[in-house]
C-alpha cells in the first residue's frame, strides 16, 4: 500500500520535473547504457512497471560503477557513475526524502 508521500513523489507531474532536471544536466549514458536522450522513450515504455516495483518495495537500484579520475595534485578521486534511471528517481525527491536510499558500489 502506497503512502501519500510516495504517491506524490511518483506522480506524473513530479517525475516530469525530475526528467527535465536530469536531461538539463546533459550527462553521458549511465551503466545501464541508456542516455539522457533516450530516457523519455524508456520511461514511456517501462514507467508503470517501475512505479509498481517502487510502490511494492521490489525495485532494486542498478549498481553504481566506481571509477577513479586523476586530480590536479596527482591523487585519484573516486567517482560513482549511476544508471540514468536512478538519478531520475532521486531527483523526484519531495520534501527532502529520496524514493529509496543507497546503491551498491562495484569495486574498481
Amino acid at each position: 500500500m502506497a503512502t501519500q508521500l510516495m504517491e506524490q513523489i511518483l506522480s506524473r507531474e513530479n517525475m516530469m520535473k525530475a526528467y527535465k532536471k536530469v536531461k538539463a544536466k546533459k550527462g553521458a549514458a549511465g551503466v545501464d547504457g541508456i542516455s539522457t536522450e533516450d530516457i523519455k522513450a524508456y520511461l514511456v515504455e517501462n514507467w508503470e512497471r517501475i512505479k509498481e516495483e517502487i510502490l511494492e518495495r521490489k525495485y532494486t537500484p542498478q549498481p553504481v560503477l566506481r571509477v577513479e579520475i586523476p586530480k590536479p595534485d596527482g591523487t585519484m578521486r573516486k567517482l560513482g557513475i549511476p544508471s540514468v534511471m536512478d538519478p531520475s528517481h532521486r531527483t523526484s525527491d519531495c520534501s527532502g526524502h529520496n524514493t529509496y536510499s543507497g546503491t551498491a558500489l562495484q569495486r574498481v
